[in-house]
């Protein structure tokens, strides 16, 4: 295994070369690949069944027009943080902070588990790609 780290000519003399140290950047090229309704449902599901079973509570079936805090057990405005925290690992995108994809701010009504795709596919973002320095 080659662990030299890279070098640059910089000079040429009479007694030799000079060599500088240097980092090469690689940009990370991750494509973002869209996802469908189908896929943002599946790990929604997904991600309301393991919160459900790791605070060992009842995780009944959810469909499309169930709203999660009416038929989950102790699914409240309280866990809801991590669940979106959770979704957006889940499908490698951000979730704006502000964006409440459960619902119920401000005196509004909880949403769907349909509302709630809908809502992810229309405020997430790709995640941004970050360099990565090679040595």
């Amino acid at each position: 295994m080659n662990t030299s780290i890279p070098a640059v000519v910089t000079e040429a003399t009479g007694r030799g070369l000079k060599l500088q140290l240097r980092k090469i950047i690689l940009p990370v090229r991750k494509e973002f690949i869209p996802m469908t309704q189908e896929d943002v449902k599946a790990a929604l599901l997904a991600v309301l069944n393991d919160i459900q079973t790791v605070c060992a509570l009842p995780s009944p079936h959810l469909d499309g027009s169930d709203v999660p805090s009416q038929v989950l057990p102790k699914f409240d405005s309280i866990v809801w943080p991590v669940a979106t925290s959770r979704l957006a690992n889940a499908l490698d995108v951000d979730i704006p902070s502000d964006v409440h994809i459960f619902g119920g701010k401000n005196k509004n009504p909880p949403l769907t588990v349909d509302q709630t795709v809908d809502l992810v596919m229309k405020k997430s973002k790709p995640k941004a790609a970050v360099a990565v320095a090679a040595e």
